[in-house]
């Protein structure tokens, strides 16, 4: 074909123009993967929480919407009480003895939600 030019030099001569400097170009996504704090919340809320509350009504335990202005905007203590409701009664936080005097059925302990947990679920039940 061309004179002087072996067929192993004209095939890296054109794999190397074809590939350039170039860096592999990275896959395009439509919608980001990541998932922001409320919406990590709500699957923690729907695996740990919707079988005995809602965010609109009253079932087994309160509505939770809104549920931050109930402990005073405190989120320790609402965190607190949410990782176990009965220490938090034995304490004397008024807004603990007032869940548990209407309901009569103490809530699960959930004592091994992580802090970051707890603020993705406070963050869902916000919006």
């Amino acid at each position: 074909m061309f004179k002087g030019i072996s067929i192993t030099t004209l095939a890296a001569a054109l794999f190397l123009t074809a590939c350039g400097n170039n860096k592999p170009e990275e896959p395009q996504h439509p919608f980001s993967t990541e998932q922001t704090p409320a919406e990590k919340g709500a699957m923690l809320f729907s695996d740990k929480c919707a079988i005995c509350h809602s965010k609109t009504k009253d079932i087994a335990g309160p509505a939770l919407q809104g549920v931050l202005a109930r402990w005073d905007n405190d989120q320790a203590r609402l965190k607190s009480f949410i990782r176990n409701s009965q220490e938090s009664i034995q304490s004397g936080d008024p807004a603990a003895i007032k869940v548990h005097d209407k309901y009569k059925a103490p809530m699960p302990a959930f004592t091994s939600l992580t802090d970051e947990e707890l603020n993705n679920l406070i963050e869902y039940l916000k919006n």
